[in-house]
């Protein structure tokens, strides 16, 4: 077995005649923090943000910040709409745009977000390279337009995705992950509707695997961890691992 079998064998699994096959899908889906950039939440302007996203909350809902009351309510939001889904359930349970959110909590944060990120020139190769043998790469995330641009550009990842989707592309129709309807306009935006067979999607977050896999979209889990739910095709260390397999193949 050679040295390259041996890693794929390592970071996927063992399932080498599956991945092979799986990954010989025309559109790949990545999610943003967790997968193609670091968690926001894990750097300092995000800590921040989560501080100052707790206290504009708190004051436009009229409700206390300590006592539990506002993190029984961020838990109820999260359960009827998703974990990372914080603005798109705000703006439809309390008219609270993503304008104003962004505007007050995130900008001031994100303006010095880029000194934190450290851009990976293999992973930008890599997409690059995934582009020139015919990917299309997708960004499918939750996360607003602000933070999604400020990563990018702080990565220098900005012009390598065919299209980029945000949270300010859903509304009470369309809704983000973990629904299906998230991953429909991804496809829909590469003019692919319903062309399930031909995406393969990654993320971070299992629980945002389950509904692609139930529509006939290979998944990914980017993990250390080894996982068995029975939505998860693949596992991954990271996603430059994915990519050297991808672009090897």
């Amino acid at each position: 077995m050679s040295a390259f079998e041996k890693s794929v064998r390592r970071n996927f699994g063992g399932d080498l005649v599956g991945l092979i096959k799986d990954i010989d899908r025309r559109v790949l889906m990545l999610d943003l923090e967790g997968v193609v950039g670091p968690k926001l939440s894990d750097l300092p302007p995000g800590k921040m943000i989560a501080r100052k996203l707790r206290e504009y909350v708190a004051k436009r809902i009229s409700i206390e910040e300590e006592g539990g009351a506002l993190e029984s309510e961020f838990l109820r939001l999260s359960k009827k709409y998703g974990t990372d889904a914080l603005l798109y359930a705000l703006r439809w349970e309390y008219g609270i745009t993503y304008q104003d959110v962004i505007k007050e909590v995130y900008m001031p944060e994100l303006n010095r977000l880029e000194q934190y990120l450290t851009p990976d020139k293999e992973l930008r190769e890599l997409l690059k390279r995934a582009r020139d043998i015919g990917k299309e790469i997708v960004l499918l995330s939750n996360s607003n337009s602000a933070v999604v641009d400020a990563m990018l550009s702080g990565l220098e990842l900005s012009s390598l995705f065919d299209s980029v989707i945000t949270v300010e592309m859903f509304d009470k129709r369309l809704r983000p992950k973990p629904y299906p309807e998230a991953y429909d306009l991804a496809l829909v935006h590469r003019g692919l509707a319903g062309r399930y067979a031909d995406a393969l999607y990654v993320d971070d977050r299992k629980d945002n695997l389950l509904a692609p896999h139930g529509m006939g979209i290979k998944t990914i889990l980017v993990s250390a961890d080894s996982q068995s739910e029975r939505w998860i095709d693949h596992r991954v260390d990271d996603l430059t691992s994915l990519l050297r397999v991808v672009t090897t193949i």
